[in-house]
């Protein structure tokens, strides 16, 4: 009898992991957050512009915490960007550059925490967002929740080419 009782006892080890796993899992209802994880490639794309936006949606819809960086590059004004609004908070930086889009949709994003920087300086960088052969330009950038907006420190700006953008070397929205 001891012998069985001794194989109980890791089964019911394991039940009782298993089932703290899905606990843990399961979101409390009301307070569901759909995180999603942010991206590391600067400049770089992989394929064309549209491949560019697939990938963005894919990653980004009713995504609400970015966890990582969210790095907007090579979108077509013809792309419907408004899954984008769900977004509430970025952990690392924001890149939005070589895009010919009007507007961005970024109306729920309140924090950009910065805990990683683009270039090692800033946690929000615009950059080449216009085609110089047509009318398509970013106009708005829709930041309109973003909080306590702590822009002091390394503020840099450029028109067009070379390497300058518009940025802030700290955490934007969280009073870091």
């Amino acid at each position: 009898m001891e012998p069985h009782r001794h194989r109980e006892r890791p089964r019911a080890v394991l039940l009782l992991l298993l089932l703290l796993l899905l606990l843990l899992r399961a979101p409390a209802p009301g307070a569901a957050q759909a995180v999603c994880a942010g991206t590391l490639n600067g400049l770089s794309v992989t394929g064309d512009a549209q491949h560019q936006y697939q990938t963005l949606h894919k990653m980004y819809n009713n995504c609400e915490i970015v966890m990582g960086n969210l790095e907007i590059v090579l979108i077509d004004h013809t792309q419907d960007l408004s899954f984008l609004q769900t977004i509430r908070e970025v952990t690392g930086y924001i890149l939005i550059a070589m895009n010919v889009f009007a507007a961005l949709p970024l109306r729920s994003l309140r924090v950009i925490r910065g805990t990683q920087f683009y270039e090692e300086r800033f946690a929000l960088f615009v950059l080449l967002n216009y085609n110089p052969n047509a009318t398509h330009a970013l106009r708005q950038l829709g930041l309109s929740q973003l909080t306590g907006g702590d822009m002091a420190g390394g503020t840099a700006a450029a028109r067009g080419g070379g390497n300058g953008g518009l940025g802030t070397s700290r955490g934007v929205g969280d009073g870091q």
